[in-house]
């Protein structure tokens, strides 16, 4: 005997309303990172290049990672190149920040 509509509504609530259930049941897990330990760029081994001071060290997974950043300025350094018959010369302005 095919079944009708609202036996097979009542079925459909009832699949529903078990999934929901299980689902509230379920432990709700919530993944948490931790914010990055700071470490002292002094305690370095080799010692940290000044060159790229400031430099910023934490822990990140099974290690320690260290950032730094090179700012250099210079002017008026020949690239040995000419330009109708001119020199050309090389020039990097400070970094702003």
């Amino acid at each position: 005997m095919p079944a009708t509509r609202s036996s097979r509504l009542r079925r459909t609530r009832r699949l529903a309303l078990g999934v929901l259930a299980v689902a509230a049941l379920l432990p709700a897990t919530v993944a948490e990172a931790k914010p990055p330990t700071q470490v002292d760029p002094a305690l370095m081994v080799p010692t940290l290049n000044p060159d790229f001071a400031p430099w910023s060290c934490w822990e990140a997974g099974s290690g320690i990672t260290c950032q730094g950043s090179y700012a250099d300025s210079y002017s008026g350094v020949p690239i040995g190149l000419e330009c109708d018959g001119q020199e050309v010369y090389l020039s990097v302005p400070p970094a702003s920040g």
